[in-house]
């Protein structure tokens, strides 16, 4: 048998056979590696092989940084994180307003402690998943025409607010796809 070197090459691979006495090392006009962990990669030419380092491989493949991070550099399996280090976002206190918009970007809890005439309640910037509350404490003379701004758009069980003086109103909501769910409850 002879020596030989038979490509095969289809739109998914690129596959080489060598037969007899044929080796890698015995190829001529091949690439050479120049360091340790050199990648021999196809070159824009077809049948032309060119050395790329690993930094250039990764460039190549399209990974990121988090793809190689160094594994010290991440909690092990049997990490526990202490109650005690967690710190929950505060509970935000945004002076009233009308409209009062509420924005979800960073906080998603709030407490209007002052609601101190007629307002329609925004919410803006959060996505499926978000969930949060939001506190209105009526103030002053009372009997204001508090609203629900249009993003709210399913009412779960009661969704009226109370706006007689001292009423305060818990307001529970979750983003859910396109629709925000609410409900509302109150101590007056």
């Amino acid at each position: 048998m002879a020596d030989d070197i038979n490509v095969a090459i289809t739109e998914e691979s690129i596959a080489v056979t060598m037969t007899g006495g044929v080796t890698w090392d015995g190829i001529s006009g091949k690439p050479t590696a120049t360091a340790q962990n050199s990648f021999i990669v196809s070159d824009s030419t077809p049948f032309s092989w060119i050395v790329k380092t690993l930094a250039q491989v990764k460039t190549i493949i399209g990974l990121g940084t988090a793809a190689y991070t160094a594994s010290t550099d991440y909690a092990t399996a049997s990490h526990t994180q202490a109650q005690s280090t967690i710190t929950a976002d505060a509970v935000q206190t945004p002076a009233f307003a009308n409209p009062l918009a509420l924005d979800g970007t960073t906080y998603k809890n709030w407490k209007c402690a002052a609601t101190s005439g007629s307002t329609t309640v925004n919410l803006t910037n959060v996505v499926d998943g978000d969930a949060g509350s939001i506190e209105l404490i009526i103030t002053g003379a009372g009997g204001y025409t508090i609203t629900m701004g249009t993003m709210f758009t399913k009412k779960l069980g009661s969704t009226s607010i109370v706006a007689t003086t001292a009423a305060d109103n818990f307001i529970s909501w979750m983003k859910s796809g396109i629709d925000i769910l609410y409900t509302i409850i109150q101590k007056v």
